[in-house]
């Protein structure tokens, strides 16, 4: 006998995996769909031509090839490359999903990968226009992990109560060191990878997460809330709305509103 859900002669194995995967997020699950069978097209097709799709900054700069900025996250140079950034990503994304709605996060996936890509650009540009780096307009990356520094910031942007964060269980750091300090442990972990790649991924969830506090910040004096002051508009005594604006006022005429609570 089996149940509805469990197709007749699957492993259990097969049916928890199925079962898995249906309760992802959609945005998650597609986003990761996408990637995986990408890297599968890669394999069956043989295509290892990764210089057309990866972030060059000098063909995305000087050859205006800005397709680099989003194509570039989707491809992987390895079985290894994929499998570690889509189980990094899964869980972490699955969370963030659910807490700002799959529309939310869509935009951020595509807002952080932007960022990723223009800042990546940008500092490669830098470096080889200072000579500390001369090559750097001719590197080539590709790869999601440098979203995923952006979504780990996002994600500690939204309000976590806890106060240290562990890094691949080893040890732990404060909360707020969690982004940079997995951006060195990893570098140091794995030398290979584009540290340039991950910088440029948490400075671009920073400016995100900088961003959004500015707007809720303006959303809050604009709404009358936060701690911006309020000036009343003078009324009659003994009117209705005098007496309103003394009720709001706690019946004290003092000048002081009442403070903004978080």
């Amino acid at each position: 006998m089996t149940t509805a859900n469990t197709p007749q002669g699957a492993s259990p194995v097969v049916a928890v995996v199925q079962s898995w995967f249906r309760a992802l997020p959609l945005c998650t699950k597609s986003t990761a769909t996408l990637i995986v069978c990408i890297y599968l097209f890669q394999l069956l097709t043989g295509y290892v031509e990764l210089y057309d799709v990866c972030l060059s900054p000098g063909s995305t700069l000087h050859d205006l090839q800005v397709y680099r900025l989003l194509s570039a996250v989707l491809v992987h140079g390895g079985l290894l490359h994929v499998a570690f950034n889509m189980l990094a990503f899964v869980p972490m994304g699955s969370s963030l999903e659910r807490t700002v709605g799959t529309v939310q996060f869509a935009y951020l996936l595509l807002l952080i990968s932007l960022l990723e890509g223009l800042l990546y650009v940008a500092v490669s540009a830098l470096l080889a226009a200072s000579g500390l780096m001369p090559g750097a307009m001719a590197s080539c990356a590709v790869g999601f992990s440098g979203v995923i520094f952006g979504l780990i910031v996002i994600d500690k942007a939204q309000g976590s109560s806890a106060s240290s964060r562990s890094i691949l269980g080893l040890f732990s750091v404060p909360a707020p060191a969690y982004p940079w300090a997995l951006l060195v442990f990893w570098q140091l972990l794995m030398p290979g990878v584009s540290f340039l790649g991950h910088l440029s991924g948490v400075l671009g969830g920073v400016s995100r997460a900088m961003g959004g506090r500015a707007s809720r910040g303006a959303g809050r004096v604009l709404g009358g809330g936060g701690s911006a002051a309020v000036v009343p508009v003078a009324a009659a005594p003994g009117t209705a709305a005098a007496l309103a604006a003394e009720a709001r006022m706690g019946g004290t005429g003092g000048s002081g509103g009442p403070k903004a609570g978080r």
